[in-house]
């Protein structure tokens, strides 16, 4: 009599259940990676679009046509009139921007992402929790409104 026992031993299911944990470990890794680099490209983007929104509304004010920002206003309140308007979100946590201050901000976990604008025509921000890990873009026109300086 011939009895064959069907199924996996104990060894074997131990050996998948490593295998299954050591790729669970790597991808949440280069998944929170993902994450972190998504957060720095929205990021990034939002503060170009904003220099540009900033941008057009310089324009908007030498044609004459109707703008948001008023003629001699700042670039920094101009940027706070155009951010107010806005839907954007800061991506590093998920709330609205503050308001665009003149002075540089401590960069520090709460103020990831957070911009300001301490020198003439530029949007500074903290890009990570480091602080001189900072990023910027430059606004392209100031014609109408005036330098934070």
């Amino acid at each position: 009599m011939n009895n064959f026992k069907s199924g996996f031993s104990l060894i074997e299911l131990l050996v998948v259940v490593a295998i299954i944990g050591i790729l669970a470990a790597v991808g949440s890794v280069g998944y929170q990676n993902y994450i972190d680099g998504t957060r720095a490209r929205v990021q990034t983007t939002n503060m170009e679009t904003l220099a540009k929104a900033v941008a057009a509304e310089d324009l908007a004010l030498q044609a004459g046509v109707g703008a948001s920002c008023a003629d001699g206003d700042t670039e920094n309140t101009c940027a706070d009139t155009v951010l107010t308007a806005s839907t954007f979100t800061n991506p590093h946590s998920n709330a609205a921007y503050t308001a665009i201050g003149t002075t540089a901000i401590v960069c520090n976990t709460g103020q990831v992402g957070q911009p300001w604008m301490a020198a003439a025509g530029t949007i500074t921000w903290c890009a990570s929790d480091t602080a001189a890990d900072t990023d910027s873009v430059d606004i392209d026109s100031s014609v109408n409104l005036v330098d934070p300086a």
